[in-house]
């Protein structure tokens, strides 16, 4: 993430993606890490202001946790909902802000 700092947005987005590529074959595609990475690849994408791709890789990154839990959950689904908040899709935005309030600790 540090290249985004430096305006070096497309060559921290391949960073991005070598590492989850890394992740996803040393640790299997439903490790919380790899999913941590997902979840990066789509903030650089907003940062990018490509809302689609954006919104693709957080909702990759909610699938790949399947029913695991942790404490990067509440996090992807607030990243989610904002998304879909910037892209005008209202209720989806609160489903996923709710649901991200089930996985935040308090």
């Amino acid at each position: 993430m540090l290249y985004i700092d430096d305006n070096k947005i497309d060559e921290s987005l391949k960073i991005a993606f070598n590492s989850a590529d890394i992740l996803k074959r040393k640790l299997g595609k439903n490790h919380p890490q790899y999913a941590h990475w997902l979840n990066n690849i789509g903030m650089i994408y907003l940062r990018k202001f490509e809302i689609l791709n954006a919104k693709k890789y957080m909702s990759a990154a909610i699938e790949s946790m399947g029913m695991q839990v942790n404490e990067n959950l509440g996090l992807f689904y607030t990243n989610l909902a904002t998304i879909e908040l910037m892209n005008s899709e209202y209720p989806a935005a609160e489903q996923n802000y709710l649901k991200s309030l089930k996985y935040t600790n308090h």
